[in-house]
């Protein structure tokens, strides 16, 4: 029901302004305070997240909108607490605050944009007024642009599998394991497009020696580092349109000789099928036999994969035509994972199927990624426990705050990019679900059931690992912000900061996902002690 009164507020207000576009004032105030994408790609339904600070120097401030691409997005979180910018402008020139409305003025908003031309796409916000008027004032200006050219050009021969993997100063043993089991798949009717991230010289010209003259492999290396999110992202931009399959690979696993064969012939009807892993160490000693151990599974549920993934890209394999939903990536606040997206997208635009056997391994070592957190985090426990919080509540709300912007808007913003490419393939249900997730920071309803879902693990449903109460934390940071406000208009007592964060590991990972990670991850500790 929230989620369909804003809805229609939002087309009600961009059919009166499509028809008469609301005037720039000069006493609207507006500053973007955030990092915008230096780009968006056009042709492709996006989003962006918008935070700064407005208010009008002689007006109440009714309602917000973000005019962004020609659709207008209505600002639900508003009128936030900005003690910087109120100190800021009461020491600055008289005049830039005279009625004292500054505090107040903090918003953001997770805002779709739909599939553009090249250019600029200028951003206003537009601003009901308390007497009724509509008044607008620019905020910031992203460039449309086109694809970019395929990085490594085009493979010397045609291929059905299109092997996309993303490498970045790889351990040369364990990168020589990876290109020997993709060279002996059973299945030979491959190409292997390897995207370095700007390794530095020895290491690049150690991957071009380790893969050799082989044509089989297309090699291309960043300019400038990109981290392995935005790696992964390239590597994909890289496949052919004639592969009709898509394969994910890390640099440093070991894929079993049929792994291409069972998952192309798993594929069916399904947009995306993994399978199991074994995880192992570097010297191949088996830590588990299978990867689900203490957590299940999801194939079915948007809503759940949406908030927190249970995909290994690297088990995968997925359909060509899936990347025109797929790419680009989206940008959003956080620690982002290239399958977490992927998965999404595959569920969003039709089905997820699975293969019940390991059909490779996933090599635990303490340069992964993921590894490597794990594996620094190996020694801690559950971290702070209740009675700890709230000896320290000021340090509490500022970890939830972190949660907020670098976890749930996160997964907000990914669900909007995901209703802008997949709304034409997914279920009005689905449609929904996703909907109900965006709007859970300011709908009662919708953090309701971000706090009964975890209850299903009474029925083995525990894909989430609990990871809505996890979202729930920053939520409630929003909620006591505003509460502390309510008829404030400029600060006392404690200072109340809203802007974004740096970015924080520890806020960032549940202690519940954490320990699955560091089950093992100690094992691993425990064994390579051992020798």
């Amino acid at each position: 029901m929230v989620c369909d009164e804003h809805l229609d507020c939002t087309t009600r207000m961009e059919r009166v302004n499509d028809s008469d576009p609301a005037p720039f004032d000069a006493d609207l105030f507006a500053r973007c305070e955030g990092p915008l994408p230096s780009g968006l790609r056009a042709g492709r339904s996006n989003a962006i997240f918008c935070v700064g600070s407005c208010f009008h120097r002689r007006g109440e401030v009714r309602r917000l909108w973000i005019r962004a691409g020609g659709g207008l997005t209505e600002v639900r979180n508003r009128s936030l607490p900005r003690h910087d910018l109120f100190l800021e402008l009461h020491r600055s020139a008289a005049g830039s605050d005279p009625e004292d409305r500054s505090y107040r003025s903090g918003f953001w908003s997770v805002v779709p944009v739909g599939p553009l031309e090249p250019g600029p796409m200028e951003i206003a916000v537009v601003a009901e007024l308390g007497d009724g008027s509509t008044v607008a004032a620019p905020f910031a200006e992203i460039p449309i642009v086109p694809a970019p050219p395929r990085p490594g050009g085009d493979a010397e021969r045609p291929a059905r599998i299109g092997i996309c993997m993303a490498t970045y100063e790889p351990d040369p043993e364990l990168l020589a394991v990876q290109i020997d089991s993709i060279r002996a798949q059973t299945n030979r009717d491959w190409v292997c497009y390897v995207s370095d991230d700007h390794s530095s010289e020895p290491a690049w010209e150690e991957i071009r020696r380790i893969v050799g003259d082989d044509e089989r492999f297309v090699l291309s290396r960043a300019g400038e580092r990109i981290g392995f999110f935005r790696n992964f992202e390239r590597a994909l931009s890289m496949a052919s349109e004639e592969c009709e399959l898509i394969a994910l690979s890390d640099q440093d696993d070991r894929w079993y000789p049929e792994k291409l064969d069972a998952l192309a012939a798993a594929i069916g009807g399904h947009q995306l099928v993994y399978s199991d892993q074994r995880l192992t160490l570097r010297d191949g000693t088996v830590i588990r036999d299978t990867l689900w151990v203490g957590r299940s599974r999801n194939e079915d549920s948007l809503y759940s994969i949406a908030t927190a993934n249970t995909i290994v890209g690297a088990s995968a394999i997925m359909r060509r035509d899936l990347l025109d939903r797929i790419l680009p990536f989206p940008r959003s606040p956080g620690w982002q994972f290239h399958d977490h997206w992927i998965s999404a997208v595959a569920l969003a635009a039709g089905s997820v199927g699975y293969i019940d056997r390991p059909l490779y391994d996933y090599v635990q070592h303490e340069t992964a990624v993921v590894g490597r957190v794990s594996v620094e985090g190996a020694g801690e426990e559950r971290g702070p426990g209740p009675l700890s919080s709230l000896r320290h509540p000021r340090r509490m709300l500022i970890r939830w705050k972190c949660i907020y912007f670098r976890s749930f808007i996160h997964v907000a913003l990914q669900a909007e990019v995901l209703l802008g490419r997949c709304s034409d393939r997914m279920s009005a249900r689905d449609a929904r679900a996703l909907r109900r997730l965006i709007a859970a920071d300011r709908s009662p309803l919708g953090a309701l059931e971000l706090a009964v879902r975890p209850v299903r693990e009474i029925w083995g449903r525990n894909e989430t690992l609990g990871t809505e109460w996890h979202l729930l934390k920053g939520i409630a940071w929003l909620w006591l912000v505003r509460l502390r406000e309510v008829g404030r208009r400029s600060p006392t007592g404690a200072r109340q900061d809203v802007t974004v964060p740096e970015f924080d590991i520890g806020s960032f990972a549940q202690w519940r996902l954490k320990r699955w990670i560091q089950g093992r991850s100690r094992a691993a500790v425990r064994a390579t002690s051992s020798v």
